[in-house]
């Protein structure tokens, strides 16, 4: 389940975002990264929202850094991109 929208998908249609044990935010591209994990779908509404507002914090439950938040943003723009095709 998407943390911002709520869409339901199957787990390899949904990108994982892990807080690694080293307390640093990542897009888990494995699926099998340790670490607490939580989905967003491949809108970027949804991970402009994650992102900026203070969900994907809540729901890693731990601090994600500014640095981790502008890549993490990067790759959503990537994502949203390559799903509308521009």
């Amino acid at each position: 389940t998407c943390l911002v929208c709520g869409t339901k998908a199957h787990k390899n249609e949904l990108f994982r975002v892990v807080r690694r044990p080293d307390g640093g935010a990542s897009v888990d591209e494995t699926g099998r990264s340790h670490g607490r994990g939580a989905y967003l779908c491949s809108n970027a509404p949804c991970w402009y929202k994650a992102i900026h507002g203070n969900r994907l914090d809540h729901v890693l439950k731990g601090f994600v850094s500014l640095q981790d938040k502008l890549v993490l943003e990067e790759m959503g723009k990537k994502i949203s991109s390559v799903q509308t095709g521009r």
